[in-house]
């Protein structure tokens, strides 16, 4: 029962990972092309104090990413928790175990949300 337990949680992890990279390629896609040398020099000379990426934009970007990631590892343990639960067959063991994993899950989760609500409200005082 605990191979089986693992093998699912092996394969929700990898369908997990695999929908994130697939919802995050197309943001991080960047046109390589330029219909002329003036769309081909803009770039170059856009760059600097106020074209480049900004240290306080790179910091929320980098948050919403791992709290992207905090979401899905959550939701995750969730539904492993819940597994756990309804394959428990009344073992109090197995029960406590369930719960405290469901617990873990929800106060991470928590974390991460207020770990982010921080950083946007910091971001929002320097700029």
């Amino acid at each position: 029962m605990k191979a089986f337990s693992l093998k699912l949680t092996s394969l929700v992890v990898a369908i997990v990972a695999l929908f994130g990279v697939m919802s995050l390629a197309p943001a991080l896609a960047q046109p390589a092309f330029a219909d002329s040398k003036g769309d081909a020099t803009n770039g170059v000379n856009d760059t600097g104090s106020s074209g480049g990426l900004s240290i306080p934009k790179l910091i929320s970007n980098v948050t919403s990413i791992l709290a992207y990631f905090v979401g899905i590892a959550s939701v995750i343990m969730i539904v492993i928790s819940g597994f756990k639960y309804v394959t428990s067959n009344g073992d109090s063991g197995s029960v406590q175990s369930a719960k405290n994993t469901l617990i873990y899950a929800i106060v991470g989760l928590v974390v991460a949300i207020f770990a982010q609500v921080i950083v946007k409200f910091v971001i929002g005082k320097l700029t």
